[in-house]
C-alpha cells in the first residue's frame, strides 16, 4: 500500500496551485529546473502528470482540498521545514 506524501503531489513539486494553466505548468516547469529543485526526472513527472486530465484530477484529488491558498502554502512549508529537520 502506498502512502500519502504531500511533497510528491506534482502541485507542490512544481510550485503551482491547483488552478495553474498549461503555460504556468510549462514555466514552472523550467524555472524548477533551472533552480534545481528536484530532480529533473521527477519534475517531468510532474508536469505530465498536471497535463494530462485523469492524472491532474487525482493531483488535486491529493492536494489540499478547500484549504485556502495562503494556508495551503504554509502546511506546505511546514511539512518541507519538519521534512528537512529528519532527515538531519
Amino acid at each position: 500500500m502506498s502512502h500519502f506524501d504531500i511533497l510528491l503531489n506534482p502541485f507542490v513539486v512544481l510550485g503551482v496551485d491547483p488552478n495553474a494553466s498549461q503555460e504556468k505548468i510549462y514555466e514552472a516547469f523550467q524555472h524548477a529546473a533551472v533552480e534545481g529543485k528536484a530532480a529533473e526526472a521527477d519534475l517531468r513527472s510532474a508536469r505530465e502528470a498536471l497535463l494530462k486530465p485523469k492524472s491532474r484530477a487525482q493531483a488535486e484529488l491529493s492536494f489540499l482540498l478547500d484549504a485556502p491558498e495562503d494556508i495551503a502554502q504554509d502546511i506546505i512549508l511546514r511539512v518541507i521545514n519538519l521534512a528537512g529537520l529528519l532527515r538531519r
